[in-house]
């Protein structure tokens, strides 16, 4: 596991859109991380675009986690949808860690290794979650690898089309 943290050279990145009101925990994470550029070092990638002959930067598909591969931590957010988007698996692919909120429908180990932060609590509080969550760096990468382990068995794609397969065949998805 020593080479697959030797390339984190940040703390955090946000990645994709950043919305107030759409994705109002993503909002709040970048905002800290806005906050404390003393303390930490983070970046802001923005969403790339949907025309792929007109994105607006070169990092999508294996570019992508190669690029968040460099960071410990990530912001997450489900947005209004409680939606278990690409980024809790491009995270998890790359050993970052998501920060925000889950899914109520994700692996439940999962969540709790996930930083759940940006939700309800003060300011004070989620400096001290995300400050513990990064002081200890050898816990970190138990968590991180925890966490990869459990995504990557959980939502591998044969798990997921087995599972759709089925559902088909039983006609389980109509209930």
């Amino acid at each position: 596991s020593k080479e697959i943290f030797s390339n984190k050279k940040y703390d955090a990145i946000i990645t994709g859109q950043l919305h107030a009101e759409f994705y109002p925990v993503r909002w709040r994470i970048a905002t800290y991380w806005y906050d404390n550029n003393q303390q930490y070092s983070s970046v802001h990638l923005p969403h790339p675009g949907f025309e792929l002959d007109n994105l607006r930067h070169q990092y999508v598909g294996e570019n992508y986690i190669n690029y968040i591969s460099n960071f410990w931590v990530g912001g997450v957010g489900t947005g209004h949808a409680d939606g278990l988007h690409a980024k809790f698996l491009e995270f998890a692919k790359a050993y970052t860690l998501p920060l925000g909120n889950v899914p109520t429908y994700m692996h439940p180990r999962a969540k709790e290794l996930i930083l759940q932060v940006g939700i309800n609590e003060s300011d004070e509080e989620m400096h001290e979650k995300i400050s513990s969550l990064l002081e200890n760096k050898n816990a970190l990468k138990e968590r991180i690898l925890e966490y990869s382990n459990i995504m990557k068995e959980e939502y591998s794609l044969q798990k997921i089309v087995g599972s759709v397969y089925n559902a088909m065949q039983e006609k389980t998805y109509l209930k």
